[in-house]
């Protein structure tokens, strides 16, 4: 038997559930098949394999990615990929202290300059570019296309 206080927080959800049956707005869930066209076992190894075939678990993302690269982007060469690879181990260095990559060449002081040329950079950089809210960061605005 219930307590007291149990019984007292069932109340609202009975209260609820009778409103939202009477009302019609409660729909019970969908059977896991239809019982027009049940899916025999085959149909779903078949399915399974070919989703396993054609796409990988991603462990960062916690999610299954399609194997294939998206349309219309063509995979990188491993030379390619391996020459970007060169390039940032050229133009970075490995920092112990802050457990990160950090550029070599060192960055501009922006304390040296006038509050006029960090005025204009800033509103150069904001013509050429947007915050995405997606990315979390600052994206190089697409040039706009002329009309023909």
């Amino acid at each position: 038997m219930p307590t007291r206080s149990g019984a007292l927080r069932l109340i609202p959800l009975s209260a609820a559930l009778i409103v939202a049956l009477s009302s019609g707005t409660f729909t019970p869930p969908a059977s896991a098949q239809a019982a027009s066209s049940p899916v025999t076992r085959a149909q779903v190894r078949v399915e399974t394999a070919e989703f396993l075939r054609t796409h990988q678990w991603n462990e960062a993302d916690g999610r299954w990615l399609p194997e294939d690269p998206p349309a219309g982007e063509p995979a990188p060469l491993r030379a390619e990929a391996r020459e970007k690879l060169h390039q940032f181990l050229r133009e970075n260095r490995w920092d112990d202290r802050r457990a990160r990559f950090v550029p070599i060449k060192p960055q501009r002081r922006l304390s040296t300059l006038t509050r006029d040329q960090v005025r204009a950079e800033t509103q150069a950089f904001l013509q050429n570019h947007h915050w995405d809210d997606v990315s979390g960061g600052w994206v190089l605005d697409e040039p706009a296309r002329r009309k023909k």
